[in-house]
């Protein structure tokens, strides 16, 4: 997972390095110098461009026949200082990858010893510490990388208007094109998308509930302890790093597209619908006569991905058309992996009255569909930002009850929803 992240992230600064020179200029930032066929020229604002006439503002507003014109000089000019942002982004989605996701989990879940809450009993804090230092990195190293590769760019693109008829009519749609490129965001063809969110948790907030109502502590952090000899060490080494989480998934999906029309694409799409694992742990001693001893422990595990292909339909929206909403639906497979078991005994006196362990495994590929929405904003053609909200469908099924260690029947939906963020490369 990390070698692929590092991979995601290598072309996060390479797309930044790449769209210093095709990225969208800053708005109005940019200027003309016009040259009337007799005359002489004159520098201005283009305003609008119309059927028969160039709207511009100089001293006034002028507005000037097309026919009159015959050269324009375009100034286009960018200033410094997206590049630093994006960098901050990229840095800093890259420090919680590494130093904030909890270890032991099927997904990179944000650590609840970082940010607090998750699943164990009780409410855990945030750690300032790491915190501060995971905005740390982003802003020194991403920040830092995209400080050094930025730079303001100017440029002049320079046109003529001597032809006739068709020539006439070509060399003025060329002007508008080079006109509206500077001055609006136009659509790369090639989008790849990465995405996180927090996660609403059907399955692991429903065996919270029984875990915590049959008497399970769930810990904070599981590193082994249960003393009886009954309970395997197998079952303890499995999930011996398994690191308390909360539900924000930090990659949630990855998505790569391709624009076939204006406003439609096609593409595939890797989704990680599993959601926070934890151990629930029971112990209870008394003391009379003689000892008496109970011990049990319990894990749920529900790891699942989908594999989709995916169709979007995409408008450019607001003056500037910087803002882009998207609604998008998939349909593919769900490769799920649940597993509910646990282990129990009773001894006196040191003498074992009973043992013995349970459990319930669904393993199965099933047919499952997606449907999103989002809202991006876009600092260059290049890169992109924004909020995104995702359903996923994958079945369902009844996990078996366990009397032993206190588990009753439960339904169980595979498919869950999210809200959270999205970062978009496009090419």
């Amino acid at each position: 997972m990390k070698t692929t992240f590092s991979l995601t992230l290598a072309l996060l600064f390479c797309i930044i390095a790449q769209g210093i020179e095709a990225q969208p200029l800053e708005k109005n930032n940019g200027f003309a110098l016009i040259f009337p066929k007799t005359g002489d020229g004159f520098s201005g604002n283009i305003i609008r461009i119309e059927r028969d006439t160039l709207v511009l503002f100089a001293t006034d507003f002028k507005y000037i026949a097309k026919r009159d014109i015959g050269k324009i000089i375009l100034h286009t000019k960018h200033d410094s200082g997206n590049d630093f942002v994006i960098g901050t982004i990229c840095g800093t989605y890259a420090a919680n990858y590494l130093f904030a996701t909890a270890d032991g989990q099927p997904g990179a879940f944000l650590s609840a010893n970082t940010y607090g809450g998750g699943y164990a009993r009780g409410v855990y804090g945030t750690s300032s510490g790491t915190i501060v230092g995971v905005l740390a990195f982003g802003i020194l190293i991403g920040g830092g990388i995209g400080y050094l590769i930025d730079h303001p760019h100017e440029e002049d693109l320079t046109f003529f208007f001597g032809g006739r008829g068709e020539d006439f009519t070509n060399q003025w749609a060329a002007f508008e094109k080079a006109f509206v490129a500077a001055h609006e965001t136009s659509k790369r063809p090639l989008r790849f998308t990465i995405s996180g969110g927090s996660v609403f948790a059907n399955t692991a907030s429903a065996y919270r509930d029984q875990f915590l109502n049959a008497d399970y502590s769930i810990e904070n952090n599981y590193s082994g302890g249960y003393y009886s000899p009954a309970l395997s060490s197998t079952f303890i080494t499995d999930y011996n790093n398994l690191q308390n989480s909360t539900n924000v998934n930090w990659t949630r999906t990855i998505a790569l597209s391709y624009a076939i029309t204006d406003h439609l694409e096609a593409g595939v799409e890797l989704a990680w619908l599993s959601e926070p694992s934890f151990i629930g742990n029971k112990y209870k001693s008394t003391y009379t006569n003689y000892s008496a001893n109970d011990y049990a422990a319990v894990i749920q595990r529900l790891d699942t991905k989908g594999y989709y292909l995916i169709g979007s339909y995409t408008s450019f929206i607001g003056k500037d058309k910087d803002f882009e909403a998207i609604v998008t639906g998939g349909i593919g497979v769900a490769n799920i992996k649940f597993d509910l078991s646990g282990q129990f005994e009773k001894d006196s006196n040191s003498v074992v009255l009973s043992s013995g362990s349970d459990s319930y495994s669904y393993h199965k590929t099933v047919l499952s569909a997606l449907v999103s929405g989002t809202l991006n904003y876009y600092l260059y053609e290049s890169f992109s930002f924004g909020l995104t909200a995702n359903y996923f469908f994958a079945g369902s099924t009844t996990a078996k009850a366990m009397p032993t260690l206190g588990i009753t029947e439960q339904p169980i939906t595979f498919g869950n929803a999210d809200v959270g963020f999205t970062i978009g490369l496009h090419f």
